[in-house]
């Protein structure tokens, strides 16, 4: 459904339903005639819930930051199961009350968003007035009149063919394929001709993947803010970038940790260039035709020309992708001589965490209990911290240092203990790590789930959650490691096992019902 609000910030919130060629008139005319009926009482609690956003939010676990409504589904549903029961029961005095009222309230709905008074702002905070919030006049009165057709053609329908159920049937079925079709097309069509960005989608990025030609660009992460949303996705490149909701719980936890936004999609933003380096982020893919826009805020370089993030150098351009490739890129797993907890890593500023994880491990008190051989844990040292007075806590954190040159001393510094080789596999990763040190945990910016399970030189290890979201395991002294991590989705194996237990119980009762049924058949002409 097109968004009439464009200001709203409800995008890709999900508030529209919609019944092609009904509309609300089923819903209205059996709204108007059920009484004490059960579908009547959940259609009004379900308004209900959509009207308040406190009671809303419950289908979110309570999170009201954004008026989210995945679940109209079911009220769009509910609506359809009204429209049905409508056909069924209601007279045609109530359906012509609730024609007339459906199209009042459609009339009324275009004509309270086509003409309301509009103010807005340009740059200099000059006020421009205007009539309507739609983003588009005519496109927005074009689906009005698709919307008044549709209640059109359902009336001729339903007074030619009310009383044949069988002709009723195939209209009405008919008539909704048709206007879901056409107004689907239309919406559709209009949006890529009016669009000024598909083309440059066709010829950069749909049919350009070939022209980039990097040799180690799929075994390691690029950068491609303020580009397309999921170009890396559809490139089957490794990115830090990625417009999806549904990801690992510690992606969203180690981003809340850092102080960076992270909603519906991952778009660190320049000023967290230290995420660059602990996310082992080599490469930097810049549009080229989006830093001609007026806006600055797209062109990764500034008014003088230089990188907005330190380190970065030009390369080659390809497809109008400006590439640049990383000084201070970290190869994937790394160890730190440093450990410090979540609660000393909160003292650390927002502005300075992302720069911060590359001094340290982030351990929580637990973990740092477990491997206290390797962090120099004892709950003496940190009694402070744990206890009546944290504040007089003595941590490493006080003395870190935060800039570019020290930004670049770190990565340097990471780089020499880091992973030799690093692969992705088809179910999971795999590296090699030379620890020429003491025993020590090695660090991989892969997101924590309880799916993986790893291997060092064959032995299954503990992995554990460390910077807030990401996967660490005990390498032993001295030794020439051989990393592997499997992954199996959590719940996999036990969901098949229910499914074939649940398809085996379901064959066995289809079986038992035809016996019983051929039993019954056979008994029945036994007698006659």
């Amino acid at each position: 459904m097109p968004v009439f609000t464009p200001e709203s910030n409800c995008k890709w919130a999900s508030v529209a339903g919609w019944l092609p060629l009904f509309g609300m008139t089923g819903v209205i005319a059996f709204l108007q005639s059920a009484k004490r009926d059960w579908l009547k009482k959940f259609i009004t609690l379900l308004m209900l819930f959509a009207f308040v956003p406190v009671l809303n939010s419950l289908f979110q676990l309570l999170n009201s930051s954004i008026y989210y409504t995945r679940w109209f589904y079911m009220l769009v549903l509910m609506f359809i199961l009204a429209s049905l029961r409508a056909l069924e029961d209601c007279s045609e005095k109530n359906w012509r009350r609730a024609t007339i009222w459906s199209v009042s309230l459609t009339v009324g709905a275009a004509l309270l968003i086509g003409f309301m008074p509009n103010i807005t702002e340009d740059e200099n905070g000059e006020e421009f007035y205007s009539i309507g919030v739609q983003a588009t006049f005519e496109r927005f009165w074009i689906y009005v009149l698709m919307a008044l057709m549709s209640i059109l053609a359902f009336i001729l329908i339903f007074k030619k063919f009310r009383h044949n159920l069988l002709r009723f049937s195939i209209a009405s079925i008919s008539g909704v394929l048709i206007v879901a079709l056409l107004s689907s097309y239309f919406i559709i069509g209009t949006g890529v001709i009016s669009s000024s960005t598909t083309q440059k989608i066709k010829d950069d990025i749909i049919n350009a993947r070939d022209d980039i030609k990097i040799d180690d660009l799929e075994n390691v992460r690029s950068d491609f803010y303020k580009c397309v949303d999921n170009t890396p996705m559809y490139w089957k490149i490794q990115s830090i970038n990625c417009f999806q909701s549904s990801v690992s719980p510690s992606i969203m936890q180690f981003y809340n940790a850092m102080g960076v936004t992270r909603d519906v999609a991952s778009r660190p933003n320049f000023s967290v260039y230290g995420l660059r380096g602990l996310l082992s982020c080599k490469y930097y893919f810049d549009y080229n035709k989006d830093s001609d826009s007026s806006d600055s805020d797209y062109s990764f370089l500034d008014d003088k020309g230089n990188t907005k993030m330190p380190y970065w150098k030009y390369i080659k351009t390809c497809n109008n992708f400006d590439i640049y490739q990383n000084e201070c890129y970290i190869p994937m797993g790394f160890t730190f001589d440093s450990f410090i907890t979540e609660e000393e890593f909160e003292r650390v500023k927002d502005s300075n965490k992302t720069e911060a994880t590359l001094y340290s491990l982030i351990l929580s008190r637990e973990v740092m209990s477990k491997y206290s051989d390797i962090t120099g844990y004892t709950d003496e040292k940190y009694k402070l911290l744990y206890g009546d007075d944290p504040d007089s806590f003595d941590s490493v954190v006080d003395d870190y240092k935060y800039g570019k040159l020290q930004y670049k001393a770190q990565c340097q510094k990471l780089v020499a203990s880091s992973c030799s080789s690093f692969e992705y596999t088809n179910n999971g990763f795999k590296a090699e790590f030379n620890n020429k040190g003491d025993d020590n945990l090695l660090f991989f910016s892969v997101p924590y789930s309880t799916g993986f399970t790893a291997y060092v030189n064959g032995s299954p290890v503990d992995i554990e959650k460390v910077d807030f979201g990401f996967m660490a395991v005990k390498v032993p002294a001295n030794t020439d490691c051989n990393i592997e991590f499997y992954y199996e989705t959590p719940g996999f194996s036990t969901g098949l096992l229910i499914s074939i237990a649940s398809g085996c119980a379901f064959a066995i009762y289809v079986g038992v019902t035809v016996l019983v049924h051929i039993y019954k058949k056979r008994k029945i002409s036994k007698r006659s």
